[in-house]
């Protein structure tokens, strides 16, 4: 996991880390500088849109979960 310094000009700069995730593709293909990246090719950096689609995705189930147990209290007032 690489860390990257962050902070503004006068304030002291904190490392934070930066999650990677996997890239959807298979082998690299050396020679074509769209495909192939220097740093690693079989990870990227974990951006602020990944983050809003895990949110989105921990939301959705925790509205499914809630539904479940809103059917099984209506189930057991009755």
């Amino acid at each position: 996991m690489r860390e990257v310094l962050e902070g503004k000009i006068g304030q002291e700069f904190r490392r934070v880390p930066v999650r990677r995730v996997p890239v959807q593709r298979s082998a690299p293909v050396y020679g074509r500088s769209s495909t192939y990246k220097r740093e690693d090719p079989y990870y990227r950096d974990y951006t602020k849109e990944d983050e809003i689609e895990d949110l989105k995705a921990y939301f959705e189930e925790l509205e499914k979960r809630l539904e479940s147990v809103e059917e099984k209290l209506g189930e057991l007032t009755e």
